[in-house]
């Protein structure tokens, strides 16, 4: 009633029935950088106004919600069944050549303006009950009984969870969508099965983060930065962001792995040149990394930072050289990167509590 009469229509369109189409667009990550959604369903708009109404009608098309457009089809020219059959063309005329699902909903009965808005919101209620079918007719009065909907079936934790563990995730994701593939052919899964199952994976991808660092919270937050009621609201959404989810975290951990392996070289380099003259800058070239991002992996792999640890292991060594009394104290300083036998004293001292003579005798 309220389109009418912004559009300062024709008032005898308040008492016309009308059999509401109800039109879904599904959602989608799909687009290329160059599409727009919004391109698309103004594109759509246009078509379904040409292809549901006669030239003689007036186009009344609402676009309710995003997502969402209501068409009134007088019912002085239109009959439920031919509303359904075009519906059913209209599957292979147009809807495979847009980027997104389009599912079609006919209501039970004609409609008036005035209980447009209490029809709309039925329908609505119902398209979003919908998670199995894309590119569908739907004819409510056909589908007054609810599904007999199944127990929710838990995800198989363990099997999962082994092969995350073992890197094998493109096996995994073969796995997950057959488990989802026999849901949907079940045509019993709700929304709440999707949205249960979100969350089960979810809590697994999260349980696989050995040790919470700044990568762990990176992928954590890359794999929750959608909304996540977009993901679960169809089968399509959920496996679209299972496949990154899988994929950022197959990054996530080659990314750790290539951390760990840079701490490494750099260790196994410092621990065979401790005489040498040691820095950050240095050391960070060596793996190819920023001096401060080096220090951080440091810090997070070994409680110290970068000086510090090349100064524990300097002493470290010094230890083993006073121990063994075969060299003086000044050459083990030297010997082990302190060019100042009073700044390895105080350094010795400030680690052992005791002065290098004092640890010798």
């Amino acid at each position: 009633m309220d389109e009418i009469r912004y559009r300062r229509l024709d008032v005898k369109l308040i008492h016309q029935p009308f059999y509401p189409l109800l039109i879904q667009t599904g959602q989608t990550n799909s687009f290329s950088p160059t599409d727009n959604r919004t391109l698309y369903e103004f594109a759509l708009k246009n078509i379904v106004r040409e292809y549901f109404f006669k030239a003689s009608e007036l186009p009344l098309t609402i676009r309710a919600l995003d997502g969402f457009y209501l068409l009134l089809l007088p019912a002085s020219t239109h009959s439920r069944d031919a509303v359904i059959g075009r519906c059913r063309q209209a599957l292979t005329d147009f809807v495979t050549h847009f980027p997104f699902s389009i599912n079609f909903f006919v209501d039970q009965k004609v409609c008036l303006p005035e209980d447009l808005r209490k029809t709309f919101l039925s329908m609505k209620a119902f398209a979003g009950k919908n998670v199995t079918y894309e590119n569908h007719v739907f004819d409510l009065a056909a589908e007054t009984e609810a599904p007999v909907q199944t127990p929710f079936q838990p995800i198989p934790s363990d099997r999962w969870s082994d092969l995350l563990t073992s890197g094998k995730t493109e096996q995994l994701q073969i796995e997950i969508f057959a488990f989802l593939n026999q849901m949907k052919s079940s045509g019993t899964a709700t929304r709440e099965f999707l949205t249960g199952f979100y969350y089960q994976f979810l809590q697994l991808l999260f349980r696989q983060m050995d040790h919470p660092g700044s990568e762990d919270e990176a992928f954590r937050r890359q794999i929750t930065v959608a909304s996540p009621e977009q993901t679960f609201s169809s089968f399509g959404a959920l496996r679209e962001w299972i496949s990154n989810s899988l994929l950022l975290f197959t990054q996530s951990r080659q990314a750790a792995a290539s951390q760990d392996t840079a701490v490494a070289t750099v260790k196994a380099y410092i621990e065979s040149h401790l005489s040498d003259e040691l820095d950050r800058d240095t050391l960070a070239a060596m793996v190819y990394l920023n001096a401060d991002y080096l220090s951080h992996l440091f810090k997070k792999d070994t409680g110290s930072s970068l000086i510090n640890y090349i100064i524990d292991r300097r002493i470290a060594r010094s230890k083993e050289l006073l121990a063994k009394g075969e060299m003086s104290i000044r050459d083990i300083a030297i010997t082990c990167g302190f060019q100042n036998i009073s700044y390895f004293s105080r350094q010795f001292k400030k680690s052992t509590g005791m002065t290098p003579r004092q640890f010798r005798n």
